[in-house]
């Protein structure tokens, strides 16, 4: 051939000119037409990286030699993160290069803004520099722990009058005054500086961003059942009666508000495996084995006697529903927080030498990263406690927060209650079709 293909040229990345190294693209989000499309550039693409006579690709594709080095040029250049945009670049009308306004056009429409508040801050890049330090509140240009768009744009204006631009030109010469282009660069900078964008929202959303938004996570597939479990307990919201005996004989009823229940999920298929309730205002370690053996021992259902509830045929928990192959199950590896009784020398003791798993401590003040047990807790309480009349609801101000200890006493919501209620809507949770298994239940899954 008598011209040198583009990427036999000098200078070139070999992530830029080998295809098998390219960023790929999902065409079945694309309509019919533009699929179409995209799927007869990318084979003349892969046909002239395969040295493809050009004619032959024109035959094939319909693209002609000049359109191909065109298209070949927009793969083969790196992204603002410095990624090359590979077949990303033939998504039709698919911008590659971000707009640049040239003054000296003579064809350049002067009613149009576009591009001046780029072309703004790069004739004064300190102008770009305060924004940037005002959103993120650095370098202590204000003492605002979070300064407002609006704030921002004061403070922009105030810069740009500073500078003696003239009010013929940008930004004064607009309705808004760059309002608009502003927001749209705030939004940029809070993209491109995710960890220190979400400080303006607290220190906890910074240190989630850190921990959860940015840089490469340390979060290994889970591919079977019983490789890794996850462990929380979660307080209860609503009121329950026990009945007691006294020292005489006598039969008092008491109030309580504070149970716990804790509960052992599967993360590969969120199966729940056992759980255990605590009376006591803080679950102590023997809770805590207590759910573990009843995560490990058959489970057998509980004689209902709340009219009107039973348990669902298609619900269960493993070991009734497989039992040759989940009763005595042990798992591999458990996630849990920091709480004192999961530290407790009891409980790395049993789990040591009787399950003989590896326990993972999470991170403190992060309960996203077992976010599949939290994920539970909050339906557990959506599709029961806080429907019940006695609930406590989920803060003080909850409309749903109704009397719930008259309630309780009116409608005489014993502990028994509790466990009946707890153990079916924990059976059924095992039989529903759960949005992040697609749609399975956790017992198809695990069968």
């Amino acid at each position: 051939m008598s011209r040198c293909r583009l990427f036999e040229k000098d200078g070139y990345l070999q992530e830029q000119v080998n295809p098998d190294l390219w960023p790929t693209v999902d065409d079945s989000r694309l309509s019919e037409i533009e699929k179409n499309r995209y799927v007869n550039r990318r084979d003349a693409i892969v046909m002239y990286f395969k040295r493809v006579d050009m004619k032959e690709i024109q035959r094939s594709t319909q693209i002609s030699p000049q359109n191909l080095r065109r298209l070949v040029k927009r793969c083969i250049d790196l992204d603002e993160n410095g990624v090359v945009w590979g077949f990303r670049a033939l998504i039709p009308y698919k911008k590659v290069k971000s707009y640049r306004l040239d003054v000296l056009k003579e064809d350049r429409n002067e009613s149009r803004k576009t591009g001046e508040f780029n072309l703004l801050l790069e004739t004064h890049p300190d102008i770009k520099d305060l924004i940037t330090d005002l959103y993120l509140g650095t370098h202590r240009r204000t003492l605002e722990p979070a300064m407002k768009p609006l704030n921002i744009h004061k403070k922009f204006i105030e810069q740009c009058r500073n500078k003696e631009i003239p009010l013929s030109q940008y930004p004064f010469n607009t309705k808004n005054m760059g309002r608009k282009a502003l927001q749209r660069f705030l939004n940029r900078i809070a993209y491109l500086h995710f960890g220190e964008g979400n400080r303006r929202y607290g220190q906890d959303a910074k240190t989630r961003a850190k921990h959860t938004g940015e840089g490469e996570q340390n979060h290994p597939s889970t591919l079977h059942p019983y490789q890794k479990v996850q462990f929380d307990a979660h307080r209860i919201d609503g009121f329950f009666i026990v009945d007691l005996v006294t020292p005489e004989g006598d039969l008092v009823s008491v109030t309580l508000d504070r149970f716990w229940i804790l509960t052992l999920i599967d993360v590969a298929t969120r199966i729940v495996f056992g759980y255990s309730i605590s009376l006591s205002k803080e679950y102590s370690a023997s809770d805590v084995m207590i759910c573990f053996r009843n995560s490990v021992i058959p489970h057998e259902k509980i004689q209902i006697t709340i009219d009107g509830m039973k348990y669902s045929e298609l619900g269960g928990f493993p070991s009734e529903v497989y039992p040759q192959n989940t009763s005595w199950a042990v798992w591999d590896v458990i996630c849990f927080d920091n709480a004192k009784s999961h530290l407790a020398n009891l409980v790395k003791d049993r789990l040591k030498n009787l399950i003989g798993c590896a326990t993972n401590l999470g991170p403190v003040a992060l309960p996203m990263r077992r976010g599949i047990i939290e994920r539970f807790f909050k339906t557990l309480e959506e599709t029961g406690f806080h429907r019940l009349p006695n609930t406590t609801g989920s803060n003080p101000d909850d409309p749903r927060r109704k009397n719930p200890e008259k309630n309780a006493i009116r409608y005489h919501m014993t502990f028994e209650h509790l466990k009946q209620l707890i153990d079916v809507m924990i059976s059924d949770y095992n039989g529903t079709p759960h949005g992040g298994i697609y749609h399975q239940s956790p017992l198809e899954l695990l069968g």
